[in-house]
């Protein structure tokens, strides 16, 4: 469970209500920890009543919670096996119950999380809608752009009347205009520069999540992107913004060739395809050399190719751009050759963006 700074109140576990309906005074009860790791029992006995607090240190994370009920007399338990359990209290709830997974921040500020294993005893479980608030989005002020958001249901309830979803956007120096702000695919505009939060809700009538995407919003005119984003953009679409599937050292076709590299050679990165690099053994005045060969993509103009020899593998500061000569370097051919020779050399090609 993440730990949120300024609030003592951040908790996860398991409640018990007689009322689902939002009412803040319903009689219940709740077993799970705080973030500083101790146990905690909360009990309201009755409608409108006050909450009894309990901490429970001999309960630590990573220990198993359950809750029973026999008849009116809800028990809570936990256990550091999951085998031998210790009651940490009971208390009386009458009637139809819900039973949940249950956790809270503890302030409006922040959100955090908390991860749930070993779930068992919920027959119907109710596990709310995914909401995907879509990749990070790009734009100039006074722009709009679009924003793709959506949400899968788990069955719960079967009414599709009742799900619905909301776009809000957090604090910051201007405020987000949403196109429509109850459809899951619109447009946002905003006349001031900076970086948003926006937060896009999916609810089913019974539970609601949600999940966040950032705008930024460039300065008077629109920040043209650098040739290596537009060519991510073209290449991964919606997933342009997750660096896992296109960032620089990742590798989406698994062909061992990074993102940066295929952008390098103009290889597809969606494909499996090999770098574009070969070496052949060229002739000077009666002396043989290693020479490098790389095709390389003419539109790649914020890239730096640096092409490096050694002598000895076992020495990492001795790679270097000294002893080369290069025959050709042009925008889709660099021709690079060893000039010092000798009986063992080794060449390296090393590319990095430039701004």
């Amino acid at each position: 469970m993440s730990d949120i700074g300024g609030t003592d109140a951040e908790r996860a576990g398991i409640v018990v209500r007689r009322s689902v309906s939002g009412s803040p005074g319903a009689t219940s009860g709740f077993i799970g920890f705080q973030a500083d790791g101790d146990g905690l029992l909360v009990q309201r006995s009755g409608d409108g009543l006050g909450n009894d607090v309990s901490r429970l240190p001999s309960m630590a994370l990573l220990s198993w919670c359950r809750v029973l009920r026999s008849g009116d007399d809800v028990e809570f338990l936990y256990s550091e096996d999951g085998v031998s359990w210790a009651s940490a209290g009971t208390m009386s709830v009458a009637g139809e119950v819900s039973v949940g997974l249950c956790w809270a921040s503890g302030t409006l500020r922040e959100i955090g999380n908390a991860e749930f294993e070993d779930i068992s005893g919920f027959p119907s479980l109710e596990m709310g809608p995914v909401a995907d608030a879509g990749a990070d989005v790009f734009t100039g002020v006074g722009e709009s752009v679009y924003l793709f958001g959506s949400m899968k249901e788990d069955g719960r309830p079967v009414s599709p009347e009742m799900t619905q979803v909301v776009w809000t956007s957090g604090d910051g120096a201007g405020t987000p205009v949403f196109g429509n702000p109850v459809e899951s695919i619109t447009t946002v505009t905003c006349d001031v520069p900076g970086i948003y939060q926006l937060r896009f809700y999916g609810s089913d009538g019974m539970m609601e999540t949600f999940d966040e995407t950032v705008l930024t919003v460039m300065g008077a005119a629109r920040v043209a992107l650098s040739p290596f984003e537009a060519w991510r953009l073209a290449e991964f679409g919606d997933d342009a913004g997750d660096p896992s599937v296109s960032g620089e050292m990742a590798d989406a076709d698994h062909d061992g060739v990074s993102n940066l590299l295929e952008y390098a050679f103009g290889t597809d990165p969606n494909v499996t395809s090999v770098a574009r690099v070969s070496h052949e053994m060229a002739q000077d005045e009666g002396s043989r050399y290693i020479r490098l060969r790389v095709d390389r993509n003419p539109s790649a103009t914020d890239l730096e190719f640096a092409v490096e020899v050694t002598s000895d593998l076992s020495d990492p500061g001795s790679w270097s751009e000294v002893d080369t000569v290069v025959e050709t370097d042009t925008p889709d051919v660099l021709l690079v050759r060893d000039a010092a020779g000798g009986s063992r050399r080794f060449m390296r090609l090393r590319v990095s963006r430039v701004d």
